[in-house]
């Protein structure tokens, strides 16, 4: 992947990261309410939509990594590829230098 998206994946992470955040400290009451509406699912479609285009044939993958990947809490392997080399991250970091090699 190219450096400049793999930037784009780097920035995307942090930001979901600080909103997980965010929310994690509001109370359960709350979560739902701010997080299922029509705004937020059309705002969530535009992005993937964006994200699909940009990534390609990566998208499932980054998306996943974006949204579902905890550093720490999966010993993994989190990737197979087809050709049998199998994947596993401890970090953040461990999946950038992943995807330095596709």
């Amino acid at each position: 992947m190219k450096p400049e998206l793999i930037e784009v994946v780097k920035k995307l992470k942090e930001s979901i990261e600080q909103q997980d955040q965010y929310i994690d400290s509001l109370p359960s009451e709350f979560r739902e309410l701010i997080l299922d509406n029509k705004y937020v699912n059309s705002h969530i479609q535009n992005v993937d939509t964006l994200m699909s285009e940009l990534f390609g044939d990566m998208y499932e993958d980054v998306n996943w990594f974006l949204y579902e990947f905890k550093a720490g809490s999966s010993t993994g392997p989190h990737c197979i590829h087809p050709d049998g080399t199998v994947y596993t991250y401890k970090s953040n970091d461990d999946y950038y230098e992943y995807l330095k090699s596709q």
